[in-house]
């Protein structure tokens, strides 16, 4: 998905894969294509979203376990999805 180079490395190493990178459109094209398969997979914001969801059920599932009163009440199935 991309080079990883320490912050102090030397210009010349950043330099070589600039070079390279201008020299090799088409690396540099699937480089993107694979970023932003990962991107999906990993960062999808409705994925975040319902995993955070999943997170807050079973927290609120833990407490009414122990106080059906209150926790119990709270219902979060709600399908959440984000538009752009």
């Amino acid at each position: 998905t991309g080079y990883l180079l320490p912050a102090n490395a030397p210009a010349k190493e950043w330099a070589k894969i600039l070079v390279h990178c201008v020299k090799n459109p088409k690396h540099v094209a699937e480089m993107g294509e694979n970023l932003h398969k990962i991107t999906e997979q990993y960062f999808d914001l409705n994925k975040v979203v319902k995993h955070r969801m999943e997170l807050y059920q079973e927290a609120i599932g833990l407490v009414s376990s122990r106080d059906k009163d209150k926790a119990g009440k709270i219902n979060f199935n709600t399908e959440w999805e984000f538009h752009e």
